[in-house]
């Protein structure tokens, strides 16, 4: 099923950067535009929110009794 998403658009996004990932466009910046730094940045960004996201999904889930 991911598969069929690349096929469809390619890794440069699809259509106006309609299927462009976080994940992508680190890619892109990283080794497509030669831009390490900046792809370091959103490297650490994207590791921070889903940080924060699972401490906050752990804290909502989490029931002491």
């Amino acid at each position: 099923m991911f598969i069929e998403v690349f096929m469809n658009f390619d890794l440069s996004g699809g259509p106006y950067q309609s299927a462009l990932t976080p994940v992508l466009y680190l890619y892109q910046v990283g080794f497509e535009e030669m831009q390490m730094g900046e792809a370091s940045t959103i490297g650490l960004m994207l590791a921070a929110v889903i940080y924060l996201l699972t401490m906050m999904q752990l804290k909502i889930t989490s029931k002491e009794d």
